[in-house]
């Protein structure tokens, strides 16, 4: 079975803190084998969890909420959409105009 870096990501909070079954934790960990991306993302979430951790001693502890860490994994992924929207819009507005010129030159 091969899992996407979309479903890594969902499933890091979980495999950090030692809550993912079993065979999550088998699929991530051959997800990682194979994917730089994936690694470098993990380790960089792990130095920031440390770092946040250090310095936030008198904050509550908001590790347990996987709603918003979920939400900032995903935000990592999020320059793709933007990427292909603005092609997207780009490419549509280009159409549109060039739609537009063809029939102001037909009605002359």
């Amino acid at each position: 079975m091969n899992i996407t870096c979309d479903i890594v990501m969902d499933l890091f909070p979980l495999y950090k803190d030692g809550l993912a079954s079993s065979d999550s934790v088998k699929e991530i960990r051959k997800h990682l084998q194979k994917c730089e991306d994936c690694r470098t993302f993990y380790r960089r979430y792990n130095y920031q969890s440390k770092i946040t951790n250090r310095f936030s001693k008198n904050k509550p502890d908001t590790s347990s909420d996987y709603g918003a860490i979920a939400k900032r994994l995903r935000k990592h992924h999020l320059w793709k959409t933007t990427i292909v929207l603005s092609f997207t819009i780009i490419c549509a507005a280009v159409a549109l105009l060039s739609y537009l010129s063809s029939n102001k030159d037909d009605v002359n």
